[in-house]
């Protein structure tokens, strides 16, 4: 029985550890995303992938912002390490002047209960 107890600390232990739902983005919450027109930016999210969350981008103005590229990033650090959180990047580019909101809603794609919400200002000169 100890051998099972074992196998059982080190593999899910860790697993349930890692899968914490974290939201953190890569900004200030006060401060708003500022570019240039047709100068791409950054959106960063961290979450849990292997919990079966994501993060979701809410239909935004097409005619002023487009994305560009969506792509999951893994934060685990070394050889065989298996699930727990990774970061969510959305490249995307302001297309004219003006100000406008990106919405970015966390949950699992099967269930309408929203986990977490982000809201970005984006400032484009």
């Amino acid at each position: 029985m100890k051998p099972f107890s074992l196998l059982l600390i080190l593999f899910v232990l860790p697993l349930i550890l890692c899968c914490r739902q974290t939201t953190e983005s890569k900004r200030n919450k006060n401060q708003a995303i500022t570019g240039r027109v047709q100068e791409p930016f950054n959106i960063k999210l961290e979450g849990c992938p292997t919990c079966g969350y994501a993060w979701f981008l809410e239909p935004f103005d097409s005619t002023a912002i487009r994305l560009l590229s969506h792509s999951t990033i893994s934060l685990n650090k070394g050889p065989g390490v298996v699930g727990g959180n990774a970061l969510e990047v959305w490249n995307l580019t302001g297309l004219r002047k003006g100000e406008f909101q990106l919405t970015f809603r966390y949950k699992k794609p099967w269930i309408e209960a929203v986990e977490k919400t982000e809201q970005f200002r984006v400032k484009i000169r």
